[in-house]
């Protein structure tokens, strides 16, 4: 800052999976816990400055996140004049779940990508994510990273999403990917053969259906409508795009 000093940043982070009203709370006592800590643990003096934190809070819910992000807004309202004596504290607040899959691929980037696959609704999406985490974690160089990013898919993330898949023995993001692939192709081999067993192109129609309210949320009439009125043949097609779609619009190009 033209002093010639360094300037230090720290960021504290909290992981969620469930909705903490008081996270501001929790907040405001890890912060304090820290400065503490650093003020022992460097020695610091009278003319020295405490370091800046900034509080992250990593949300990974099935809600939305709605608790109050400043401490000051969980305190009841001050009488005239006590307000300058009330702590205000305020945590950033990153929701897994709502952030725009096209945003964060734009990234470019190994944090991105690892929120795509968090985030991601299907494992195709999970299979372009990892792709990309791939190309940017070079083997020699992010080893270590690959070696715990390729933990974090098998005892986590894969589990979930794999159900009768086993994990065990993949070593990288590469035999990851190979995995996913392969799982993918087998899916949409079976999602053909029950099509099939219906017997009828009603039958297909309400099993893509339910595949794409299952993965895009509930549709409107006219694309209940379209895939109803469509022939055996147009269902097939759709049927395989919607396996690596990562859009309704993908499903049902602008060009059918």
């Amino acid at each position: 800052r033209g002093s010639g000093r360094w300037l230090f940043i720290y960021l504290m982070l909290e992981f969620q999976r469930s909705h903490e009203h008081f996270m501001a709370v929790r907040i405001m006592s890890y912060e304090g816990v820290l400065y503490e800590h650093l003020l022992k643990a460097l020695a610091l003096q009278s003319d020295d400055q405490l370091p800046i934190v900034i509080p992250l809070v990593l949300y990974n819910g099935e809600t939305p996140w709605t608790a109050k992000r400043n401490i000051y807004d969980l305190i009841a309202p001050a009488a005239p004049g006590m307000s300058d004596y009330l702590p205000r504290l305020r945590y950033k607040l990153i929701d897994i779940r709502r952030l725009p899959l096209a945003e964060l691929a734009a990234m470019r980037n190994a944090v991105a990508g690892l929120f795509r696959v968090e985030a991601s609704p299907s494992l195709a999406v999970s299979r372009a994510a990892i792709a990309d985490l791939i190309d940017l974690l070079d083997p020699r160089e992010h080893a270590a990273i690959r070696h715990d990013v390729t933990r974090w898919l098998c005892e986590v993330i894969l589990p979930s999403r794999m159900e009768g898949v086993t994990v065990e023995g993949v070593r990288d993001l590469e035999e990851v990917s190979t995995m996913i692939t392969e799982n993918t192709l087998d899916w949409t081999a079976e999602w053909r053969m029950k099509g099939r067993e219906e017997g009828r192109k009603e039958g297909e129609a309400a099993l893509l259906l339910r595949l794409v309210e299952k993965k895009f949320g509930a549709v409107g009439p006219r694309v209940r409508r379209r895939i109803q009125n469509a022939s055996a043949e147009r269902l097939l097609e759709w049927g395989e795009r919607f396996v690596t779609a990562e859009t309704l619009a993908e499903v049902f190009d602008e060009a059918d």
